[in-house]
């Protein structure tokens, strides 16, 4: 669980972080000039997308019990890949904190691969114990 959370609140820095710089979509589609105000409405709905998809995942993932459950990594690459085929939509014209929200969704996404294969791995070399 800890690890759940340790991901969001990274994601959470950066988006948090990266919704300080200036949006380029701003500047030099629309011409509005610099300095832009800060997207407190924008970033905190991206932590809130991001808190619900770690809210998901922990829910289906259950780390205290989690034994190389190959079923419960292939379902959270099903959910993980499902926030990230929706959020790509946005994707144009995103301003650096969006961008920030889709690399993140990568990376849960690779985590979650990489979970299925080390599950996978898992419950081949010791069926007894899945």
């Amino acid at each position: 669980m800890r690890t759940i959370v340790a991901i969001w609140f990274l994601g959470a820095v950066a988006v948090v972080w990266l919704g300080r710089l200036p949006d380029p979509y701003l500047e030099y589609v629309r011409r509005i000039p610099p300095p832009h105000p800060y997207p407190v409405s924008g970033v905190l709905w991206v932590i809130l997308f991001m808190a619900a998809q770690a809210a998901v995942l922990a829910a289906i993932l259950r780390p205290t019990t989690y034994k190389h459950s190959w079923g419960r990594a292939l379902i959270a690459i099903v959910v993980s890949v499902s926030f990230f085929a929706f959020a790509g939509m946005g994707a144009m014209h995103a301003p650096p904190y969006y961008i920030a929200y889709l690399w993140w969704l990568l990376a849960v996404v690779a985590g979650a691969v990489s979970l299925l294969i080390w599950s996978g791995v898992g419950a081949f070399r010791h069926p007894a114990g899945t």
